[in-house]
């Protein structure tokens, strides 16, 4: 859902630039970034932290011994599962902001 709102931010930069609007599709530009660049860090820490739990969890089953076919077929599936609560709320809030002012420009510049 992320890449859509993503996505969704390039539109105003378009219509403002087509409408001549150059410091709105300015603004609209740099929220665009923010917006991508807040998503791609959620990104990465939900995946390093499963990533981390999986290789803990390894770490602590091949301390008891070696790792059976059962054990290890049930970490190949941990690796498919990433928590988004692993996120921190500040990378949160700010890609929740981008989203809001890239919806608010949205409208705008469909009304410009």
């Amino acid at each position: 859902m992320g890449w859509l709102f993503t996505l969704l931010t390039i539109v105003p930069v378009f219509l403002f630039w087509r409408s001549g609007y150059g410091l709105l599709a300015v603004l609209s530009g740099l929220n665009a970034v923010v917006s991508f660049w807040s998503h791609g860090v959620m990104h990465n820490y939900a995946v390093d932290r499963s990533a981390h739990r999986i290789k803990q969890l390894r770490a602590n089953l091949e301390a008891e011994g070696p790792l059976d076919p059962a054990q290890q077929a049930a970490l190949d599936a941990l690796r498919l599962r990433v928590n988004p609560d692993d996120v921190p709320d500040w990378i949160t809030l700010v890609n929740l902001v981008a989203t809001i002012i890239s919806l608010g420009a949205l409208i705008c510049s469909l009304f410009a």
